[in-house]
């Protein structure tokens, strides 16, 4: 499939050896147990509306348990301190409080030091990774100074720091046009249909992704159209490439504080030779279960009152192979 989206900033493609320097912060629960997942972005495209968004490479992950202690984690790939990102995402309800997040990379002409913190969207004191629930991930007592978030996205190329950002969405560079849709080669089907009240449809877009080649940690990640439903009470479809629904992924993610509500969502799944049609309202279920969408920002997505008898999510993975669906996983996650 054709991709659109370009890539900038390779001029020099220097890599080498790294590792991340954590400090753990000298305040009353800053250690933690639960585990910090660590990616890499290669050769990323910029402002992708299709096609491939990243090479993802998984790093591993970390866990540090006391305050006040610095560490070192050693990535196994190499990395190109001007042009890679670096995505970090947790789930847990046991807060990472961190006063320091640098990155060395040893290159031949020497050691750069990148300070992650003071990309530009950071400069607080202390960076919080929480998860204390979908609704509100960040919902305990930090110290002053700080920014909670539950994904983090660090590109190297801009230097920008983007907590709010989908960890699919890539790189992101401001433009005054926007970039021309591909064709592609069309057979998959999505269909939404809105809930009946006033102001149920949303003018912000859906962004809807594949993940195939899927791995334990990760996927191939490509992103296969959006969808905006702006009216009440009304079915909205779009055309989407070929899906293997035997064991790929479909992931739908929402950044937008519009509550958008759906009472319906269907997907005919299509490979060359054969099509299957799937309620996802009730995927992996035996209940169907109405969907709001919302995110009203990183620390408290999902900050209405009241949904109602819909249930507030902000993204969501369909395994087509696991005929599961996750809604409290990062995007990120592999089979």
């Amino acid at each position: 499939m054709k991709f659109s989206g370009a890539l900038l900033g390779l001029a020099s493609a220097a890599l080498g050896p790294a590792s991340i320097e954590f400090q753990v912060a000298n305040v009353s629960n800053a250690g933690f147990t639960g585990q910090l997942k660590v990616y890499i972005g290669r050769s990323c495209n910029t402002n992708v509306t299709s096609g491939r968004i990243c090479d993802y490479k998984y790093q591993g992950q970390v866990s540090y348990s006391s305050n006040n202690q610095g560490y070192r984690f050693y990535l196994p790939d190499q990395v190109d301190p001007d042009n890679d990102m670096v995505f970090m995402t947790y789930r847990s309800s046991n807060e990472a409080i961190f006063s320091a997040i640098r990155m060395d990379v040893n290159l031949s002409t020497g050691t750069r030091i990148i300070d992650l913190m003071n990309f530009d969207g950071g400069k607080d004191n202390y960076f919080v990774f929480d998860y204390d629930s979908r609704a509100k991930p960040c919902n305990s007592s930090y110290p002053r100074g700080y920014q909670c978030f539950m994904d983090a996205t660090f590109d190297l190329y801009t230097k920008k720091f983007k907590p709010h950002y989908s960890l699919l969405r890539g790189r992101v560079i401001k433009r005054s046009s926007p970039p021309q849709l591909p064709s592609i080669k069309a057979s998959s089907q999505l269909k939404l249909t809105t809930g009946g009240s006033l102001y149920d449809g949303s003018d912000d877009p859906i962004m809807i992704y594949y993940g195939s080649n899927c791995n334990i940690n990760n996927c191939v990640y490509t992103k296969v159209g959006q969808l905006t439903p702006p009216n009440r009470d009304t079915t909205y479809s779009i055309w989407l490439p070929e899906f293997d629904y035997t064991k790929d992924q479909l992931i739908i993610d929402y950044r937008s504080g519009d509550d958008l509500y759906i009472k319906g969502l269907t997907f005919d799944a299509c490979t060359s030779t054969s099509c299957r049609n799937y309620n996802l309202l009730a995927f992996g279920s035996s209940v169907t279960q109405r969907i709001a969408m919302d995110y009203e920002g990183p620390n408290h997505p999902c900050s209405n009152f009241s949904y109602g008898d819909y249930i507030c999510q902000y993204d969501m993975v369909f395994d087509f192979k696991l005929m599961k669906k996750f809604a409290d996983s990062s995007t990120i996650m592999g089979h």
